[in-house]
């Protein structure tokens, strides 16, 4: 998982009746026989096979090549694959090309460095005990990461990651009666993630950017099969909104960070005229949910603001660690 989202992970988890225990910042330890490949906040999921061993050259032995072994027709006997690939500090040195090599042999696979989709992570165990060296194999479960939605047949720069999206709706809480607009909606991720997870009373995503939105319509016609939730698109400056007061009960944003999209320049106007556009349109009782990496220009904006913070999640995203907003009215 992405750092800072393994609060939402674990709460996934209880939700789906399976023991969790959260070892690192990044990684969180199963035990259960099937996984499940559903998860909205988990990056990928890994069988673990741990091998009690001092460097991973004795993985060439027999007893451990053969568990090795027994361990990767496991996860592929629950999917198909066309390839694989090692990831390992060192993954070119002569003791990993033997490796490759043997693995290739036994697997009847080809050996692709970069597209293989057979994902093959070994490291150092962090479990390691006193006087014991050992290094772990992890095998994605599947050839592709959670986070690369089926859906998502368009993308846009500065994209918002899909399990960051996931957080970000849990921290929304939309319920069921209520109105929803993601300002700003780019590839259309919150509103896909969102229509995905339950159906609302209203969903309506709007941005300034006409390609933006011809590719929010792409992926949203790819997402269709599976949501039954209506979704409305219109081209229109989220500053100044054509709609009544009060007219939505939960506004989800990603808005321009300065880097990627936009400039810090700009976020200088877009940031104060945005959140008193939004003290419009927001119900008394709504909420606004915002995610930026333009922290200090963010927070002092939104001191000057009729918003008031009620809670912050700092998460990694894209080499940045951002910050998930949720702001009510006092």
């Amino acid at each position: 998982m992405l750092p800072g989202l393994a609060p939402f992970a674990l709460a996934e988890f209880r939700h789906k009746n399976i023991d969790a225990t959260q070892i690192s910042d990044t990684d969180i330890s199963l035990s259960c026989v099937s996984l499940p490949h559903d998860l909205r906040t988990v990056t990928a999921l890994y069988s673990r096979l741990e091998f009690t061993i001092p460097r991973p050259k004795a993985l060439l032995g027999n007893t451990e090549f053969q568990v090795l072994i027994k361990g990767i027709d496991r996860v592929r006997g629950q999917n198909t694959f066309g390839s694989f690939r090692v990831d390992a500090a060192g993954s070119d040195s002569p003791v990993f090309q033997r490796l490759i090599g043997a693995l290739e042999k036994q697997l009847s696979l080809p050996h692709d460095p970069e597209d293989g989709d057979l994902l093959l992570r070994i490291r150092p165990s962090p479990n390691k005990r006193a006087h014991q060296q050992g290094w772990q194999v992890l095998v994605r479960t599947t050839p592709r990461p959670l986070s690369a939605r089926a859906w998502r047949m368009c993308n846009l720069p500065g994209g918002l990651n899909a399990c960051v999206a996931a957080a970000m709706l849990e921290v929304a809480n939309v319920r069921p009666f209520e109105r929803l607009l993601n300002a700003m909606c780019g590839s259309g991720t919150l509103l896909i993630e969102q229509a995905n997870k339950q159906r609302i009373k209203e969903s309506w995503g709007v941005d300034i950017n006409e390609d933006a939105l011809a590719c929010a319509q792409q992926n949203l016609h790819a997402a269709k099969p599976n949501i039954t939730q209506p979704i409305r698109l219109e081209q229109a400056d989220v500053t100044a909104l054509a709609c009544e007061d009060a007219c939505v009960d939960v506004v989800v944003c990603d808005p321009p960070w300065g880097d990627a999209l936009g400039s810090v320049t700009n976020n200088r106007d877009l940031y104060p005229r945005f959140l008193t556009e939004m003290a419009r349109v927001i119900t008394p009782h709504g909420r606004l949910i915002m995610i930026t990496h333009d922290i200090k220009r963010f927070e002092r904006d939104l001191a000057a603001s009729p918003w008031q913070k009620t809670a912050e999640v700092k998460v990694f995203h894209g080499g940045h660690y951002p910050r998930i907003y949720r702001l009510e009215r006092p």
